[in-house]
């Protein structure tokens, strides 16, 4: 019994309850941080245009290091880019919540 609890507890932390969908964004990376105390994913700060006061936030995952390159170098360069990403609804403690970006284009 023990056992099965312990595993039904650890399973909450990895759960994905459902997708809110998928889409494209085009604009600019304006930042790339990461945050988080012990799983440590990145934040995307993205505008449509940069003289634009609204500014979306999209994740990825701490393992997908090529995007998180990518990201940081659109940062620096300031170039038009398209994301695609899907949403996730879920807990854990290495799931991205919210929107997560699946390319860089």
């Amino acid at each position: 019994m023990v056992v099965f609890i312990t595993l039904i507890f650890w399973a909450c932390f990895y759960v994905k309850f459902s997708s809110t969908g998928n889409g494209q964004h085009v604009g600019y990376v304006t930042a790339v941080d990461q945050n988080g105390y012990i799983y440590k994913n990145y934040q995307v700060y993205f505008k449509t245009d940069t003289l634009s006061s609204q500014e979306d936030v999209y994740c990825i995952n701490k393992s997908n290091k090529s995007l998180v390159d990518m990201a940081k170098r659109a940062s620096v360069t300031r170039k038009l880019v398209t994301i695609e990403y899907h949403g996730v609804r879920g807990i854990g403690l290495d799931i991205c919540g919210g929107d997560e970006i699946d390319s860089i284009k």
